[in-house]
């Protein structure tokens, strides 16, 4: 059996490859990859899941939207009223609200995609996407808090709503806890490092 001392030529030949991979870094300017904590990666998990839960919730919130399209109509007409400039007829702010819905839709779809960089960004160790998730997470506790007390809104849609929302609240509060112990706190403080060097 062949011993490593056997093949200096090949100990020196290991060395060079690694000293031409450090130029290359040096040169290149790309820093190596550092592997992300377990409890970051952990938290990357439950900002995805949030997310898919995002996305399932689009269509729940537009049908919501469409089956109170009246009420957005009625609404719309009577602001137009109060604008002595404006006219409007009733189909007309009718389709607007259509609009508005596919609009409201759209700008979730954006939303949900900036959201996914951000989270690709925080796993990455990128202090800011972890900054900007914290205040997310946060805002999606705060929003889903009343859902606990409502007893508006009757029918499977609202509850699909509420439901879903309590899911990625309790999701966010994991992800902000994971995003901010010891381990995960040492993982920015070095990226931060690193960007400041």
């Amino acid at each position: 059996m062949n011993s490593p001392e056997q093949h200096p030529n090949h100990q020196h030949s290991s060395h060079q490859h690694e000293a031409h991979r450090d130029d290359f870094v040096k040169s290149s300017g790309k820093r190596p990859r550092r592997t992300p904590p377990h409890d970051v990666i952990t938290a990357f998990q439950l900002w995805l899941g949030i997310l898919a839960l995002g996305i399932a919730t689009i269509p729940v919130r537009v049908l919501l939207m469409v089956q109170n399209l009246d009420d957005s109509t009625a609404v719309l007409l009577e602001q137009v009223e109060q604008q002595d400039s404006l006219s409007l007829t009733e189909e007309q702010a009718r389709m607007w609200a259509t609009v508005a819905i596919g609009a409201v839709g759209v700008i979730f779809v954006l939303i949900f995609g900036a959201l996914l960089v951000a989270a690709f960004a925080m796993r990455a160790g990128r202090p800011w996407a972890r900054v900007v998730l914290t205040a997310v997470g946060i805002v999606l506790v705060v929003f889903a808090i009343p859902a606990l007390f409502a007893g508006g809104q009757t029918g499977v849609l609202p509850f699909v709503d509420s439901a879903l929302g309590l899911v990625q609240a309790v999701l966010a509060v994991g992800a902000i806890i994971a995003m901010h112990r010891e381990e995960s706190n040492r993982y920015f403080a070095g990226e931060k490092r690193r960007e400041s060097a």
